[in-house]
């Protein structure tokens, strides 16, 4: 009884010093701050940014090198901080893809890295991974649509055939039909691509996106 007892002990000790550990590393990201609070761009340089277990504490973490990606401050840092940052986060982005390939804003953040760091191949390849697993998440689809327009012309007209997707979602989402109406202005080169997918649709639909661009015009005469 005295060896069972004892064994038992060790076990729960065990135990105990697991989950203790567990908690930290999970709790580990958090503490760091919130998502409004990412790390700056010297600490992304020095290291992958702490990661949790679960998925929500790998979300934070990508969260925090997608701000850090689009920030207008941490863009202009100097280029010594700058690409070891982007080189973390794109590798913090593939491990999480490589144990998750079905992470499809993992295959985003790794596909920004990929760009900040100059190499278009590896961008394009993670963002159309992106859009295969996650081809109905439409703030996933916002940046991929933000990220694909930025480097078309690199590519050519067909270079990011998988693209036509999340226009299509945007298009037909409350959230993202602002912004595609207000690019359809802005952006000469984009009118006969979104056009030719809103041909698709209903006709409802179709109305609604000429009133959204309409709207937007109202809003620039302004």
């Amino acid at each position: 009884m005295r060896f069972r007892a004892f064994l038992f002990l060790i076990v729960a000790a065990g135990l105990l010093g697991f989950s203790a550990y567990v908690a930290s590393v999970e709790l580990k990201p958090y503490l760091q701050g919130n998502i409004a609070s990412f790390q700056p761009e010297e600490g992304l340089a020095k290291g992958l940014p702490d990661v949790g277990l679960s998925l929500q504490s790998q979300q934070l973490a990508l969260m925090r090198c997608a701000e850090a990606a689009r920030s207008v401050t941490e863009r202009l840092q100097p280029s010594k901080l700058r690409q070891p940052a982007m080189r973390n986060c794109q590798l913090l982005a593939d491990r999480i893809t490589s144990a998750s390939p079905t992470n499809s804003f993992a295959w985003l953040v790794g596909a920004m890295a990929a760009a900040e760091l100059v190499d278009p191949i590896g961008m394009r390849d993670r963002l159309r991974r992106s859009q295969e697993t996650g081809p109905t998440e439409q703030w996933i689809a916002q940046g991929r649509v933000e990220l694909a327009e930025n480097a078309r012309r690199r590519f050519g007209p067909d270079g990011l055939d998988f693209e036509a997707g999340d226009l299509k979602l945007l298009v037909l989402s409350q959230s993202g039909i602002g912004a595609i109406a207000s690019r359809y202005l802005g952006q000469p080169d984009f009118r006969d691509r979104i056009t030719t997918i809103v041909e698709t649709l209903p006709e409802r639909d179709q109305e609604r996106f000429v009133n959204w661009v309409a709207g937007a015009a109202r809003e620039l005469l302004k």
